[in-house]
């Protein structure tokens, strides 16, 4: 009796370790058990799974599966293409991006069972209540790149009106619903961190800034606009860039940074880490209301800042890996403490430049999206009144083999003016290009035209390759940007000495303070002793300033175009035989070696030609006319002869 219970007994304890052990390792491709779905249905797990697999596939021996020779180079080929893929698809190269993509895709519903029925628990689709703004933006934005393409955020930015200077009153709010603030000063009302002047309808925040900003709020009234159901197909799309953005992408700005906007900047605004470290002791309620650097994003949008205040990537440590990823294309460096900032391009042209601790505060980037810019001529992009003056002016100048010189504050719009003006330029002229970092991609815009552009690299310096450009048959220079000493020089040897004309932009912001700063970078690098001697080349090299303005909203003007005359006088020096004497009349009696007279001027919003250019001017540019063009430039003298 005891041998068949003992028997009993082990048969059931074998049924129940085997039954155990078919529960655990069972593989049920259709739904998974409770355990199971708990981690499938997250983003964490999926995106270390996604590691694993690739891990697994790019280590994988395929002699060990005993493949025949053709198969087993078939999937080398695989291998070598992911591997590849993996390494570009964060450097700009959005056709790396979406192979990537496509093959996260597969992966969560084949090897992770994503379907229909579940993929709501990763991102709650059906419960708008428990969508973030994030969710929302990035539904939104990913529908509307369905219909626009890269002209997704800027048509969900026009369509909403989100790029109006923020107010927040203007939401249907009252003053009168806020309490008074028991201050010296009478009127204010505060809500949270917000005050408000109830006399003037004017709104302050701790740092008595606001400007343009987009809200959450604004996010959602845009989702509960436009979104209904969502398909499938639609969500798993959604979930894959999730998916892909926080494992090999850019973190919330890596479909952003895609967009056909001007750029996007992160890390610029908010407490960072060295504040929080220093004032520990002032951490009150209100300045844990501020957010932290790593939810700081502002994207560059028709000439406006915009910052998008609902948006961040969440943790220190995130901002850190997409500053660590973003500049890596063409191996440029390691970016290290003791350098503390990298500069470089992505494969798409786009400028990238990273910064971090101890250089600055925190870890930080920008990046300028110049590709981003349509081939757009100057009728489209010169707009206000009496525009065609302007136009006509700068078209003659360019055609008359002017060095003309675009100036102007950071995004001003330099770079799309000269875009606009290289169409005016004789065809027949080849075109040179010097650039610290390809900015301007011409060639993309004028395919049909002979352009070349040339960079400084690590072991070619920018003198070596503007002395190689000389002989490539160049007619043409166009600087990308004078920013430094020996890129003067460089403008003004080339305008001396290389080309028929140069074409350039700077940030000077008055013409004196163009000239002043090329004879600066003269003395310093071009081996000048003498302001004025150093100043005499400057003024012989450049003829025309075209200063640009950019409005507190965005708005994008001409300011002026000036002619630089030097000055001469040549009656008085005539008498003097002495060249000392003659030299010494110089520096004691003259401030400058040169006058400004502006041509045309903006004022009250229309252009107003002011004075004709000059004698010597005319003659030069009619010389390099063609008859029919000279007859045209005549006309247009005597158009606007009249108008001054």
């Amino acid at each position: 009796m005891d041998f068949i219970t003992n028997v009993l007994l082990i048969t059931l304890i074998l049924l129940i370790i085997t039954i155990s052990f078919y529960y655990i390792y069972k593989k049920d491709d259709t739904i998974p058990d409770k355990s199971k779905t708990s981690d499938v249905l997250s983003l964490e797990y999926l995106i270390n799974g996604i590691k694993e697999t690739f891990n697994q596939i790019l280590n994988a021996s395929f002699i060990e599966l005993n493949l025949n020779k053709e198969e087993s180079i078939k999937q080398e080929k695989r291998k070598a293409k992911l591997r590849k893929e993996l390494r570009s698809c964060n450097c700009g190269d959005i056709g790396a991006k979406e192979y990537i993509k496509e093959y996260i895709k597969d992966l969560i519903q084949i090897k992770y069972h994503v379907n229909e029925q579940n993929i709501d628990q990763i991102i709650p689709f059906h419960n708008e209540k428990k969508l973030t703004p994030q969710d929302k933006f990035e539904i939104l934005l990913y529908l509307y790149k369905k219909l626009h393409g890269l002209n997704a955020l800027d048509i969900l930015i026009n369509t909403y009106e989100l790029d109006k200077k923020y107010n927040p009153l203007s939401n249907n709010e009252n003053p009168n619903d806020y309490t008074q603030i028991d201050t010296k000063e009478d009127g204010y009302y505060e809500r949270d961190d917000i005050q408000y002047a109830n006399s003037e309808n004017v709104y302050m925040h701790l740092d008595n800034q606001y400007g343009f900003k987009i809200i959450a709020e604004q996010i959602e009234h845009a989702y509960s606009t436009e979104i209904g159901t969502l398909s499938f197909a639609d969500k798993l799309e959604i979930v894959t860039q999730r998916i892909y953005q926080l494992y090999k992408g850019h973190g919330v700005i890596d479909e952003i940074r895609d967009m056909n906007i001007d750029g996007v900047s992160a890390g610029v605004s908010g407490l960072s880490n060295v504040f929080y470290h220093y004032t520990e002791d002032m951490l009150t309620t209100d300045f844990q209301s501020i957010p932290p650097a790593d939810n700081s994003i502002w994207i560059f949008y028709h000439g406006k800042t915009i910052h998008l205040s609902f948006l961040g990537f969440g943790s220190r440590r995130e901002l850190e890996r997409v500053c660590k990823n973003i500049y890596r294309y063409d191996n440029p460096g390691q970016l290290s403490s003791a350098k503390g900032y990298i500069a470089n391009e992505m494969k798409d042209g786009s400028r990238v430049i990273v910064v971090r601790p101890p250089l600055t505060e925190n870890w930080a980037f920008f990046i300028r999206k110049f590709d981003s810019i349509n081939k757009v001529d100057a009728k489209s992009l010169i707009t206000d009144q009496d525009s065609d003056v302007v136009i006509e002016t700068m078209k003659w100048l360019i055609k008359g083999c002017q060095v003309i010189g675009i100036t102007g504050e950071q995004g001003c719009g330099k770079t799309t003016l000269l875009k606009a003006l290289v169409e005016y330029i004789n065809p027949v002229y080849t075109l040179r290009i010097q650039e610290l970092i390809f900015e301007l991609n011409l060639r993309k815009l004028y395919p049909y035209r002979n352009i070349l552009s040339f960079k400084e690299t690590s072991t070619v310096s920018g003198q070596d390759a503007l002395d190689l450009q000389k002989k490539t048959d160049g007619t043409v220079t166009i600087l990308g940007e004078v920013a430094t000493a020996p890129v003067a020089r460089w403008l003004v040897q080339l305008s001396q000495v290389a080309s028929k004309f140069t074409i350039f932009t700077h940030h000077a912001k008055t013409t004196n303070n163009l000239i002043m700063s090329l004879r600066n970078a003269l003395l310093q690098e071009g081996g000048f002793h003498n302001e004025m001697v150093a100043e005499e080349q400057v003024v012989d090299t450049v003829n025309f300033d075209i200063h640009m303005v950019k409005t507190a909203e965005g708005h994008r003007y001409i300011e002026r175009i000036t002619e630089i005359l030097p000055i001469v006088d040549d009656e008085y020096l005539d008498k003097l035989t002495d060249k000392l004497e003659t030299e010494y009349y110089r520096q004691m009696t003259r401030r400058h070696m040169f006058k400004t007279v502006d041509i045309i001027t903006f004022e009250n919003g229309r252009y107003v030609m002011k004075n004709m250019i000059s004698k010597k001017t005319q003659r030069f540019i009619r010389y390099s006319l063609t008859k029919e063009e000279q007859k045209d430039f005549s006309q247009f003298l005597l158009k606007w002869r009249g108008c001054y």
